[in-house]
């Protein structure tokens, strides 16, 4: 997980919800406050091709620095920003539910 929040602030909440085991890393703000550099990071680490990952997130700001390095996104539209703001990163997809996204990662991979 790459994160503009504090690593262990995020890695509490989801300890709290059973979900940490879930994650192998999560990357806050208190590692490096640029997503692009973290998520190069992430690639490098996992000795992974751009064109095998999907960046999960609810900002126009983050699909543009998972652009940056090659990473697709797909934008969900109940969080920060709205879908009108979502559209101009050109992600992959914008879905508005679970099951949406759900279909979309299985489609991007299958």
């Amino acid at each position: 997980m790459v994160t503009s929040t504090t690593t262990g602030a995020v890695s509490r909440f989801l300890e709290q919800h059973g979900i940490l085991s879930s994650f192998k890393q999560v990357l806050g703000s208190d590692i490096d406050t640029n997503k692009s550099r973290k998520i190069t990071n992430v690639l490098k680490s996992e000795n992974m091709s751009p064109v095998d990952c999907l960046f999960i997130t609810d900002t126009l700001g983050d699909i543009r620095e998972a652009g940056k390095v090659g990473v697709q996104s797909i934008a969900v539209t109940w969080g920060f920003h709205e879908r009108a703001d979502l559209e101009k990163g050109s992600p992959y997809a914008i879905v508005s539910t679970v099951e949406e996204l759900t279909q979309k990662i299985q489609v991007f991979f299958g």
